[in-house]
């Protein structure tokens, strides 16, 4: 994601997350897809390892705060609160 002054660049890799609000585990969904999109040539390799490593880094930052069969309850930093200011844009400032 990148920011240019109030609009907001999201680039979206094919791989999604799944983040139950009850402490359950989150599920990684779309891996297929990120396969099928390289398969396709949609992705360079070099973007689609780019892809992979900041996924890695999010994940980390944001999920992997306990073992993976821990479930915790309440609520995790997720949404991460360093995008909350984006909830509160207009649709209009998002660009595909």
């Amino acid at each position: 994601m990148t920011r240019e002054e109030d609009l907001y660049r999201v680039v979206d890799l094919d791989i999604d997350v799944f983040v139950p609000t009850d402490g359950r585990p989150y599920r990684m969904l779309d891996l297929d897809e990120l396969a099928d999109a390289i398969e396709d040539g949609e992705f360079t390799l070099v973007e689609a390892m780019d892809g992979l490593r900041r996924w890695q880094r999010f994940l980390d930052t944001h999920l992997h705060r306990f073992g993976p069969n821990d479930v915790q309850p309440g609520w995790r930093d997720f949404p991460p609160a360093a995008i909350a200011s984006m909830a509160e844009l207009r649709q209009d400032a998002f660009t595909v």
